[in-house]
């Protein structure tokens, strides 16, 4: 399997940078590589994703807060983070 190393290295660190943002206190980063393959995981321990709100996450331009309407999905690329 061949990726893109920059752009590999972008998507983890906005999936870093979001889990920082929602994290209460811990934000987990696992790799794993099984001869076939690789993957990481990134986990927090923040209130995730609302159930009815998980089939909209990557619709392009979708918001799940009042009064936002231009959204990429997960909230990459926010400027400002909401403090709940």
């Amino acid at each position: 399997m061949w990726a893109d190393p920059d752009r590999l290295a972008q998507v983890i660190a906005n999936l870093v940078e979001n889990a920082c943002s929602y994290a209460v206190a811990t934000v987990d980063v696992c790799t794993a590589y099984d001869g076939n393959g690789a993957s990481v995981t990134v986990d927090d321990d923040g209130r995730g994703i609302p159930a009815e709100d998980l089939p909209h996450v990557f619709d392009r331009l979708w918001a799940n807060r009042p009064g936002m309407s231009r959204h990429l999905g997960l909230d990459w690329g926010w400027p400002s983070w909401p403090s709940w």
